[in-house]
């Protein structure tokens, strides 16, 4: 099973989500990674397992691989 939340970032943290996008090279890894994982961590929520950006929208979906005997199943 796989769970997915929605960051939106708006504002200054929307037009860098989008920088970033356009800046990097195909096999550069994305900046915004970083960003999702420590605005996830205020929550007490752990990182995902992989995160895909929404090209110019300020929407990043982070998902999560769940199975029945994972620990990250209690904490989500």
């Amino acid at each position: 099973m796989t769970i997915t939340i929605r960051v939106q970032y708006k504002g200054e943290a929307a037009r860098k989500l989008a920088a970033d996008g356009q800046a990097r090279g195909e096999n550069d890894p994305p900046l915004y990674a970083q960003d999702v994982s420590r605005a996830l961590s205020l929550f007490s929520i752990p990182p995902p397992d992989n995160t895909r950006a929404i090209w110019k929208s300020g929407f990043v979906l982070c998902n999560y691989n769940i199975t029945r005997d994972n620990v990250r199943s209690h904490i989500l």
